[in-house]
């Protein structure tokens, strides 16, 4: 691989985005492999282990805040900068919006705001000095969920762009439900646009669309209804099954649902309301199960009753297709008005 390689592949669900990586990482350089979630880097790590029979000791999988703290906040001394003992996780509202200085970065308990971590990094320490700690110790950077680096933390891709190390970009732009950080302006508008995103992600990486363009996990059904429903392009490499999704709108059939374990259930918000193996629509990222059944919200509903889901808003469609990119066969949706919360 050209050492100074830069690709970005953007994804559809289910296309084996993970596999590709782990498959990139070679004995012979040493690779950084970094990604969002906790669940993602145990998936990451888990594979790696699966191919290898370890972790080789010239890899290194790490979350994105743990990496930013680390490697690159604990090594450095920044002059006159009160000690950084952990990283903060506040709400947006709890962030001190006109500090300056350190205090802007750094809480007087010694805690740095995530959402401010790599800023505090680039401006502090430069991208110079980053950027040669990172090369100093990798041949080459790998990044999955790339589409959920947010905020500042885009910088950080930006940055990489110009490394003398290859850097490889994985995500699917449609399935940003969550960005890394999230403060004021930066970058707010990035995920608004599929156009855009690659317009600004395409200034540094070589774009690839095909490598990963197909799903091996949604069955063509699935697919048809992802992409006619909700205008996001999707294609099946998997067999067909032979269920079309389907609204279920009695409770008889609600009720046998929600008490068939088999069936995963996906929540708008507050799956641990419900008395059953529910999660988030959001939270299900990286999961597969064989057959998802959907919960309608009642903004959802109606849209879905009106043959409008399109018209969702992005952050909302975004976890729609998450949600129904799960099943690796049926896919069943019910309004939650037929299911009772405990």
């Amino acid at each position: 691989m050209d050492r100074r390689l830069k690709r970005a592949i953007l994804a559809v669900a289910g296309s084996g985005k993970t596999t590709l990586l782990v498959n990139s990482v070679s004995l012979n350089k040493r690779c950084l492999l970094l990604t969002y979630t906790d669940n993602n880097a145990d998936n990451i790590r888990k594979a790696i282990i699966q191919r290898f029979g370890c972790i080789p000791d010239n890899v290194m999988v790490s979350t994105w805040f743990s990496f930013v703290f680390c490697f690159l906040v604990k090594p450095f001394r920044v002059e006159n900068c009160p000690p950084i003992r952990w990283m903060l996780f506040p709400k947006p509202n709890e962030v001190p919006r006109y500090a300056r200085g350190f205090e802007r970065f750094v809480s007087k308990e010694g805690g740095i705001y995530h959402c401010r971590s790599f800023e505090f990094v680039k401006q502090y320490i430069g991208e110079k000095k980053i950027l040669n700690r990172i090369s100093r110790f990798f041949d080459a950077v790998f990044i999955d969920e790339a589409q959920d680096f947010g905020g500042y933390d885009f910088d950080f891709i930006e940055m990489l762009g110009k490394a003398d190390f290859s850097v490889t970009l994985a995500g699917d732009f449609f399935q940003h439900t969550y960005d890394t950080s999230h403060d004021g302006n930066k970058n707010q508008s990035l995920h608004s646009d599929l156009e855009k995103y690659r317009k600004q992600v395409g200034k540094y990486y070589e774009l690839d669309e095909i490598s990963l363009a197909e799903s091996h996990r949604c069955p063509p059904e699935v697919c048809l209804f992802i992409t006619e429903k909700l205008g996001i392009s999707i294609k099946s490499a998997c067999s067909a099954c032979g269920c079309e999704p389907q609204l279920l709108e009695s409770k008889t059939a609600a009720d046998e649902v929600i008490s068939n374990d088999s069936i995963q259930k996906l929540f708008y918000n507050n799956a641990p309301k419900y008395n059953c193996n529910a999660m988030n629509w959001g939270a299900c990222k990286g999961l597969s199960f064989d057959c998802v059944c959907v919960v309608l919200n009642k903004t959802t509903y109606n849209l879905y009753k009106q043959d409008r889901l399109s018209e969702l808003n992005q952050v909302t469609k975004n976890k729609f297709y998450v949600a129904c990119s799960r099943t690796r066969g049926q896919l069943i949706f019910l309004p939650d008005s037929l299911v009772v919360s405990t």
